[in-house]
């Protein structure tokens, strides 16, 4: 059995796809027989029986996510904490100051370590207040983004994708700095998201004559939602009775609720707000539609989550969708930021003949079970415990030798 360490920059009470993706694997994993301890940002500096917290601070125009402060108690407390657990194998869920820590350590003890990349953080530079500021800066902080990611990439034994679809990029931009690539999909609970009450979740917010179409997620920028909300006029054309039950919380909800007034379709927009994960599949149950137009998505848990509801999907033609919904087979797909198209897909998702299509999306939902990608998951870190660097041959040995190769060339 493994002792596993996973360094995380999110994690509960956030309810991201990160923060899914790492608990339905830990709960895999300690059914297995494995340790799991969890590394996370937090109020304050604490340490619970198997999560260590790091007191952290809030970015102002992201506050659902807090950053670590570094040095906090130093690196000191973390190589105490894995060394008394007898941690063998550490996992970064995403470059910064805890998954550095992590990584810092990791060296010292000469521990194997791998690293999921789950979200396309070029997309984000837009948050960081200078860059909002002055936008010019944008280009030169996605570089840096993509510099900072190829050096936590060349000091781990192992990367893991959670979609094949962002493999060519990471590949394109770092591919030198990459030791090995994996592809391991999220998995989910399969049943958590069948059996739901549609008609409670209807009934909640006034919707049982309606048509519901589902945007469930964090409510952020590169979600895109602009793009439904645009779609909705064309769609109350030919479907008068449509509603749009948008669901989640983030920073752009208010722009989001703004918007739709202003596009005179206020009235066809129920904004839910934060729904705790037991009443998800209620809200999945609701829905005759599922629908994204998002273009930045790597591995998006919510359309696993709504093919295993039985939902027909509409989403944006871009990486992470259209590698895992088939048009006409489970979903529809339009092309990105086009709200005619999108529009159009809607309708075919919500008219009598896409009916049928709940049971394919059901099949599909079947190869992402928890089960079949934790199998996965244990492979990338046998492999990376069976093939790591020698402990007395350290990355800043490496470095150093191939340091002093270039200048004797």
């Amino acid at each position: 059995m493994m002792k596993i360490g996973i360094f995380t920059e999110t994690y509960i009470p956030n309810t991201d796809g990160v923060v899914t993706s790492i608990l339905s694997f830990q709960q895999e994993l300690e059914k297995r027989g494995h340790e799991v301890y969890v590394f996370a940002p937090g109020k304050e500096n604490a340490d619970g029986e198997t999560t260590f917290w790091y007191k952290s601070r809030c970015v102002k125009t992201y506050p659902d996510f807090p950053v670590a402060a570094y040095p906090s108690i130093g690196r000191s407390r973390t190589l105490h904490l894995v060394k008394e657990k007898g941690i063998e194998i550490i996992h970064l869920q995403s470059p910064g100051p805890v998954a550095y820590r992590g990584l810092r350590v990791a060296q010292k003890l000469g521990l194997p370590v791998v690293m999921t990349y789950h979200t396309d953080l070029p997309r984000l530079t837009g948050y960081l207040p200078p860059i909002r500021k002055f936008p010019v800066l944008d280009h030169p902080a996605k570089r840096l983004v993509w510099l900072t990611l190829s050096w936590f990439f060349y000091k781990c034994d192992a990367v893991i994708a959670p979609g094949e679809g962002i493999v060519n990029e990471l590949m394109a931009h770092c591919g030198r700095r990459i030791r090995k690539m994996f592809v391991v999909p999220n998995g989910i609970m399969l049943d958590k998201f069948q059996g739901g009450d549609g008609k409670k979740a209807k009934k909640k917010h006034g919707m049982e004559k309606s048509k519901i179409v589902l945007c469930l997620g964090r409510v952020v920028k590169e979600k895109r939602l602009e793009t439904i909300i645009a779609a909705a006029p064309y769609v109350r054309e030919k479907i008068p009775e449509v509603k749009f039950l948008v669901v989640g919380k983030g920073p752009a909800l208010e722009d989001y609720k703004r918007m739709a007034k202003e596009a005179n379709v206020g009235d066809a927009f129920v904004f839910a707000g934060y729904v705790p994960d037991e009443e998800l599949r209620d809200y999945y149950a609701a829905a005759d539609v599922f629908a994204t137009a998002s273009d930045s998505e790597i591995h998006p848990l919510t359309i696993i989550e709504a093919f295993a509801s039985g939902n027909v999907i509409v989403g944006a033609n871009a990486r992470g969708i259209s590698e895992h919904v088939k048009d006409g087979y489970d979903g529809f797909l339009f092309k990105p930021l086009d709200a005619k198209e999108c529009a159009d897909a809607i309708i075919k998702g919500l008219s009598a003949s896409a009916k049928g299509m709940g049971k394919n999306a059901r099949k599909s939902a079947e190869k992402y079970t928890v089960d079949a990608c934790t199998d996965r998951l244990l492979a990338v870190y046998k492999w990376a415990i069976a093939y790591r660097l020698p402990a007395l041959l350290t990355r800043r040995t490496i470095t150093r030798w191939r340091k002093l190769r270039r200048r004797s060339v």
